[in-house]
């Protein structure tokens, strides 16, 4: 697992509805757990975020993580795929966190 769970964000449709939980923290991988702590998918980090903030889109089901960059990153949970759409740092030349 990746220690202290820094970016956590709650998927009630997750895990068959059952609910689910996706978690990273900072260069670490991507990671969905069941409510009962197994992991259920894991999406390797491969230089594309450095998360501290996580939080699902309700409405199009992808993830927005607060990356190393400072930008706010769409990532596809089904690939673990960075989408493309950013928002800018909310507060220009702040650290990242929280979403």
């Amino acid at each position: 697992m990746v220690g202290n769970y820094r970016a956590v964000a709650f998927d009630p449709a997750g895990n068959a509805g059952n609910g689910s939980v996706w978690t990273a923290s900072f260069g670490s991988d991507l990671i969905e757990i069941d409510l009962d702590g197994n992991v259920l998918n894991q999406w390797p980090v491969a230089g594309q975020w450095s998360l501290y903030g996580l939080a699902l889109d309700p409405v199009t089901g992808y993830l927005w993580g607060h990356s190393g960059g400072g930008e706010i990153i769409e990532i596809d949970k089904g690939t673990g795929l960075v989408t493309g759409r950013t928002l800018p740092n909310p507060s220009a030349g702040g650290a990242q966190g929280g979403l």
